[in-house]
């Protein structure tokens, strides 16, 4: 028995590794997250010998090559790279269909204001610095000069020594990855152990969609489309293939990590080509250039980022039409020449989609990294084998082979789609979806009394003159909201006066050491009530501008907003499309708090018709016709959680911003002192950074609870001895 055990392969050990790490993080949870550390540590191990690997193989692979296997090299593994490109392309954009009709929203992100650079493509591919490149592991750089110095060996005689040279290394690089790869089960349970443990159930449920698409997609690659593309034109069978890139599979699955098994795929594949007897002396020298050469290139399961972009543009309710389809695909491809995570917010913004969809993509990496390392794995295999029976002259003929292949991939991709839909359209229950804007609360650290109208005993102007004595002595400070002002001022579901605004006042009033009142004003009428005393301190996103400071006095300011616009029905092409159509028809745009900005936005655009609402709500529910609703982005993503069937636009081109504080009457000098040396001590203690990121981008959505785990959640052994004690 123990013998069997010793004699398992190496990819019954992953297996192992990954299923026991599955079970040990849903059993502890969180308590098992510094696992993670342990396997980053077996995949820099694994990684150690990657680069020197690539260097060393393509100048000996290609240095050892005559001039006509070169060109054919050249030119048929080109037209191998573009068939994959194209099956890969077609079957991500066949999975749009997948998706379910729904209309989503979601919070601010400081990503819609700022651009992705576009990917450096010169720093990305060309070595200035060769020795710059291997320092920084840049790959493709790496290659480019490998590949320069390798041709150059084939017209360079007296080469054999050098040619030696890179092959007994190249052959030591792979001793010294066979031992590190008997650490892999080690790193594959640790890594999945921490993953299991870490990532909440809630994360899973906002990506279900995409993560069960994009594992169709990885499926249908890897083991339907692209083997059967290999078994219906070269010599090999489905299951042979399957079998040479089984543990390649597995191990790129678990580790995320495509480098670290490129010596794996190269074995296989000369294996494959021995078992069949159809080696000759360049099958070794091709497979040793060729799977360098794929690497360098986008693949297949880079590639699948492809879908998060259309993904987005149905998430937001604006799905990407079939004519932007090419244009997506061709400049995805060339954006992904360089890093992924350079390539989706560059994508986005390509797109017209909102560009803080990104961090939904940052959530699903777990899953989206395996999938696409599987996928890349099975392109590098089918790379390699296409491409050399196309050298070989080892190819299939056309015909019964191409149609079976055709049939096999349309039937698979076709059952898959559906299947995917189905599911999507049974898991994904709207109306289970609550808006989480309304389940938000911060419970105060301060007596406090909410007003829906103005108390008679406040409308005499006893408090016109305030200070913080007098706040102090009669123990109350007193602050204006206007109702209904998300994220600034509203009332959440169990009726509380939440906020960004209204937190920070409890906090104020906590450090005053007063209990705290909200009194309600309406609409920017604030001049007369703060100067009659009606309360002490306005607030609820206050716009400061010129013509607001010779009316009150203001603190610094709280936050910087940014000029948005809010349309109906996703229109990912507002502003383009507003200032087109208002060349030729009068364009109507509301507007609720920005009045003064209006004023001179007219000026700017005569042909633009600003109608003033009474609330942003009347907006919303049709009460004010308006072609769009001109407000903070911030706002405007707040109220689209409200209305999801709604988005908002920031113009990139003309950004414009506005700063928003508290304000206080002119005549309260002591007062107003108080509160700017008080705003600029919380502004340095970081205390409205943590408001705004609980607020504005949405962490206080989120729940502040423990990882679900068996250890607690079901045996309930827990470090808290009191509530062991009960369960007992």
């Amino acid at each position: 028995m123990r013998s069997r055990i010793f004699n398992l392969s190496s990819s019954q050990w992953i297996l192992i590794g990954l299923v026991t790490g599955l079970i040990v993080g849903l059993f502890f949870g969180e308590k098992v997250g510094w696992m993670n550390v342990i396997g980053e540590a077996v995949i820099m191990l694994m990684q150690m010998t990657i680069i020197p690997y690539i260097l060393v193989s393509l100048i000996g692979g290609f240095g050892s090559l005559t001039k006509e296997h070169a060109k054919l090299l050249a030119n048929k593994a080109g037209i191998v790279l573009l068939l994959l490109w194209a099956m890969a392309l077609l079957t991500i954009f066949a999975m749009s269909m997948a998706f379910p009709a729904i209309a989503k929203a979601s919070f601010f992100s400081t990503s819609v204001i700022t651009s992705s650079p576009p990917p450096d493509l010169l720093n990305i591919y060309i070595p200035a610095n060769p020795f710059k490149s291997l320092a920084d592991g840049s790959i493709p750089a790496v290659v480019v000069f490998a590949i320069a110095l390798g041709v150059a060996f084939i017209r360079t005689e007296d080469k054999a020594d050098v040619l030696n040279l890179f092959k007994v290394t190249g052959k030591g690089l792979n001793i010294v990855t066979s031992y590190a790869l008997k650490t892999m089960p080690v790193g594959i349970f640790a890594i999945t152990a921490s993953a299991a443990g870490t990532m909440t159930v809630t994360e899973l449920n906002n990506l279900q969609v995409f993560l069960l698409s994009f594992i169709a997609v990885g499926l249908l690659l890897a083991y339907i489309i692209l083997p059967a593309l290999i078994a219906c034109l070269t010599p090999f069978t489905w299951r042979e293939v399957e079998q040479v890139s089984r543990d390649a599979l597995v191990t790129a699955f678990v580790t995320a990590n495509v480098l670290i098994v490129l010596p794996v795929i190269e074995q296989g594949c000369k294996e494959l080509y021995k078992k069949h007897q159809l080696e000759n002396q360049q099958t070794d020298q091709m497979v040793d250039v060729l799977i360098p050469i794929a690497f360098s290139f986008p693949n297949a399961g880079k590639l699948m980022v492809i879908l998060f972009v259309v993904f987005s543009g149905w998430f937001v309710g604006s799905p990407i039409n079939a004519l932007d389809m090419p244009q997506l695909g061709v400049t995805g491809l060339l954006s992904l020449f360089g890093a992924v995570n350079v390539a989706v917010p560059f994508l986005l913004d390509l797109m017209l989609l909102p560009a803080d969809m990104y961090q939904l993509f940052l959530v699903g990496t777990v899953v989206t990294s395996r999938m696409m390392s599987i996928v890349a794995v099975m392109h590098l295999v089918a790379f390699v084998l296409l491409s050399l029976c196309l050298i070989q002259r080892q190819w299939k003929p056309l015909g019964g082979g191409a149609l079976r292949f055709a049939i096999i991939a349309v039937i698979g991709a076709g059952v898959f789609i559906l299947s995917m839909r189905g599911v999507s359209t049974w898991l994904l229950n709207v109306d289970q979806v609550t808006n989480p804007l309304i389940e938000m609360k911060r419970v105060g650290r301060v007596p406090e009394q909410v007003y829906a109208d103005l108390p008679k005993s406040y409308e005499g102007g006893q408090y016109s003159l305030t200070n913080v004595e007098q706040i102090k002595r009669r123990g109350v400070l007193r602050i204006g909201y206007l109702p209904g002002k998300v994220p600034f001022s509203y009332f959440n579901r169990s009726g509380e006066l939440v906020g960004i605004d209204i937190n920070i006042a409890r906090q104020l009033a906590y450090d005053l050491g007063v209990e705290v009142e909200f009194i309600p004003y309406h609409g920017d009428r604030l001049k007369v009530p703060l100067a009659q005393g009606f309360f002490d301190i306005a607030v609820s996103g206050i716009e400061m501008d010129a013509e607001t400071i010779e009316q009150m006095r203001f603190s610094p300011p709280i936050l910087t907003l940014n000029l948005a616009l809010v349309v109906k029905d996703h229109d990912r092409h507002a502003y383009d499309r507003l200032a087109k159509e208002a060349r030729v028809r009068q364009v109507t745009l509301a507007v609720a708090q920005h009045k003064r900005l209006v004023r001179r936005l007219r000026d700017e655009f005569p042909h633009v018709n600003f109608v003033e609402i009474e609330h942003e709500r009347d907006f919303f529910t049709g009460k004010s016709e308006a072609d769009g609703l001109v407000i903070s982005a911030e706002e405007g993503y707040a109220w689209t959680l409200f209305f999801p069937s709604y988005n908002v636009v920031v113009s990139k081109t003309d950004p414009r911003q506005y700063p928003v504080g508290f304000a206080v009457a002119r005549q309260n000098e002591d007062l107003h002192q108080y509160l700017t040396s008080w705003v600029q001590i919380q502004k340095v203690n970081g205390y409205f950074d943590q408001e705004y990121r609980f607020w504005i981008l949405g962490e206080g959505a989120e729940p502040d609870t423990p990882r679900w785990s068996i250890w607690r959640d079901v045996l309930h052994w827990d470090d808290d001895p009191a509530a062991i004690q009960k369960q007992d």
